[in-house]
């Protein structure tokens, strides 16, 4: 039975949510913009289907979110489900690598969802940091996780500041070369992450079971992940709003961006004591990840236990 349930999940979710994207991105890029100067039109519509399809809900205090100033919302990031936070966050723009704007449908739900691509090298430095400077003079506010890839949950990742200068007077430049910088002041607001629970089963507590949401561990086919990911009926993630951070506060960007890690990493991995940084983070799983394979053939020939939740 639940075989078939996820099937049928797979099948009308998927089947009909994934060409409805691929539309929506052509109409939103040839005619809702264009014509009607509408370019959010149908984001809305990807997240709440994305969120219906995935069985995915948030538990907010969306009461705490800052809504009087220009704010760059930071949060840890356990999940490429991630992104579907975006819906509850008051007029904002994700900040993503920009080569994933060329990933199958991935860059289809990017531009629909107003995802911000930067180069994310030393070269396109300014040119990042411009890109992030426009979008706030223009009115929007900025998502980013800081650690830069996904994790399981068990740690937070030292963030990275990389961008945040431009929070202390640095400047960026725009399309055409020209230096801009900040016209108004803007806070920083830390999203602390968690899996509450899966299935109705309290897992606040007990992280070897947000690989559920996470799906740290799992094959990186895509076919397989969509079938995982619809065969678990309901998660719900925690998301705690944290009082915003003002940069006048602190020194510098990088101090800046410490003490938003730290204010997450004190809700997410209390017991937490150091920061890896992403390059020693993936070196280390890539190390992991191999041992797993060089033995995966041994582990598929043996009964695999049940999750009580599935």
């Amino acid at each position: 039975m639940n075989q078939i349930r996820t099937l049928a999940r797979t099948l009308v979710g998927y089947g009909l949510f994934l060409p409805a994207i691929l539309i929506g991105a052509a109409l939103q890029a040839t005619i809702i913009g264009p014509v009607f100067k509408n370019h959010t039109f149908l984001s809305k519509y990807v997240y709440t289907g994305a969120r219906k399809i995935t069985g995915i809900s948030f538990e907010f205090n969306g009461a705490a979110l800052e809504q009087t100033k220009p704010t760059w919302f930071v949060a840890n990031h356990i999940s490429r489900a991630d992104f579907m936070i975006g819906s509850f966050l008051p007029n904002s723009s994700f900040v993503m690598n920009a080569r994933f704007f060329d990933w199958p449908v991935i860059g289809q739900v990017a531009k629909l969802v107003r995802i911000i691509g930067t180069e994310q090298s030393q070269e396109k430095k300014l040119q990042d940091r411009g890109r992030i400077i426009h979008a706030f003079n223009s009115g929007t506010n900025i998502t980013m996780f800081p650690e830069g890839t996904t994790t399981d949950g068990r740690e937070v990742l030292r963030f990275s500041a990389g961008l945040m200068p431009i929070l202390f007077g640095e400047h960026g430049t725009n399309k055409t070369g020209d230096d801009i910088k900040l016209e108004k002041e803007a806070v920083m607001q830390p999203l602390a992450m968690r899996v509450k629970s899966v299935n109705g089963i309290d897992v606040l507590n007990d992280k070897d079971r947000w690989d559920a949401y996470t799906m740290a561990y799992n094959d990186d086919n895509l076919l397989k992940r969509i079938w995982q990911r619809c065969s678990v009926p309901s998660i719900v993630v925690e998301i705690t709003a944290l009082p915003p951070m003002n940069p006048a506060d602190y020194s510098c960007a990088e101090d800046f961006a410490n003490a938003a890690h730290d204010k997450i990493r004190d809700i997410v991995c209390p017991d937490q004591t150091e920061a890896r940084s992403r390059r020693v983070f993936l070196e280390d799983w890539e190390a992991q990840m191999a041992k797993i394979k060089s033995g995966a053939e041994e582990v598929r020939a043996q009964p695999q236990q049940k999750r009580d939740y599935e």
